[in-house]
């Protein structure tokens, strides 16, 4: 989608194989490309690519901050709102409605593993 924004495409090429972190994002070919990226340049909008990585940490921070157990293609909303605050296209001022349509549960597998405690008892916790 990004690239094919920044070339002034009506319509994404396929890709081939994608071996990346968010499951969900892995289509060589996103259905409703063409009308996405008509909304995008009628709307003035912008198109941000993102890293598996960025997606991860983000859903770390969704969780920890918002209580939002997010999935890792949900996470790339936040991911990308930072860097469009970090390029100033959006200012510090507006409000902005980050979408996120599934759940990090169907990402377990996927996502790295925390080191937490363990809590077996009220001593544990003094």
């Amino acid at each position: 989608m990004v690239k094919a924004f920044e070339q002034g495409r009506s319509d994404c090429e396929a890709w081939g194989h994608i071996d990346i972190l968010p499951g969900g994002l892995k289509s060589p070919k996103p259905m409703g490309d063409r009308h996405v990226l008509s909304l995008l340049r009628k709307t003035g909008g912008a198109a941000i690519a993102v890293s598996s990585e960025d997606a991860l940490a983000c859903t770390t921070t969704l969780a920890r901050e918002e209580g939002i157990y997010a999935c890792p293609e949900g996470a790339t909303t936040l991911a990308g709102l930072r860097k469009a605050r970090e390029r100033g296209l959006i200012g510090a001022d507006d409000q902005v409605v980050l979408v996120n349509t599934g759940s990090g549960l169907k990402s377990i597998p996927s996502m790295p593993e925390v080191a937490t405690p363990r809590v077996l008892s009220g001593a544990d916790i003094a």
